[in-house]
């Protein structure tokens, strides 16, 4: 039936936006404008079937169809800009109307401006909630990213945590070069103790010293700097082995 039959069609767009997405060499753009473009499609299937499923069974129009969820929950689990979401959720929208023209068309029901009106209500509801909600979604979305970041790298998940600073695994936005990044944070210190300006100062000796060494014995300093929250760090190589504590406690005392 109708139902079958437009489950299996949005189950198969999402596999084959699941499969496209999942590929190394698409970039963040392109799946989010392939993402927005699934939205709209996967909203008229969901429109388009629910509508035609309730006439068959019931012999009028629903007022509300998936559609709407979708519309509600796409920004929500995809940031977008808001006004990206606003096209998209309008386009969405149109489907109601769609539904009922197409159904309306094959003499499965007749359908009045009444009709259209009553189909209009729900969509105008679900993209105003999408919009508002993207704004939300958006901002914390840039804030969270903003906070992940050291200069040009972008922090991973934090490896490491000493009396007074952390190590992160990093990327480098252009270059894609895996990195260490190693930050203390100001919140760390009591207001007024000097203690941070003292720690800031130290890390800036180390990072400029570490620099200065020319050997394969020790790790290779790429940058430092402070980020927008005050936090100094500097980014060295990334090196894959065991920390030593861990090889101490494997195997251990070393000579």
């Amino acid at each position: 039936g109708f139902g079958l039959a437009y489950v299996t069609i949005a189950g198969l767009l999402s596999l084959i936006l699941l499969v496209v997405t999942r590929r190394a060499s698409t970039s963040p753009g392109f799946a989010l404008r392939l993402g927005l473009v699934y939205e709209v499609v996967l909203g008229y299937v969901l429109a388009i079937g629910s509508t035609a499923q309730e006439v068959t069974r019931h012999g009028h129009v629903p007022y509300l169809t998936w559609a709407t969820g979708l519309v509600v929950a796409f920004p929500l689990i995809v940031p977008s800009p808001p006004r990206t979401t606003l096209v998209a959720a309008v386009l969405t929208g149109t489907s109601a109307w769609a539904s009922v023209a197409l159904c309306s068309g094959l003499g499965m029901v007749h359908a009045t401006f009444g009709t259209y009106a009553e189909v209009s209500v729900s969509p105008i509801i679900g993209t105003a909630i999408a919009y508002f909600g993207s704004k939300v979604v958006y901002d914390l979305s840039r804030d969270y990213a903003a906070a992940m970041r050291a200069g040009s790298y972008t922090l991973k998940s934090r490896v490491g945590v000493g009396g007074m600073g952390e190590v992160w695994p990093a990327e480098h936005q252009l270059l894609a070069r895996p990195a260490a990044v190693k930050l203390i944070r100001r919140d760390a210190f009591e207001e007024g103790s000097g203690a941070a300006e003292q720690a800031v100062e130290r890390f800036r000796r180390e990072a400029h010293v570490t620099a200065l060494l020319r050997t394969p014995h020790t790790v290779q300093l790429y940058d430092y700097g402070v980020t927008d929250d005050g936090s100094f760090y500097y980014v060295m190589e990334l090196l894959d082995g065991l920390d030593l504590d861990t090889l101490v406690k494997e195997h251990g005392p070393v000579p």
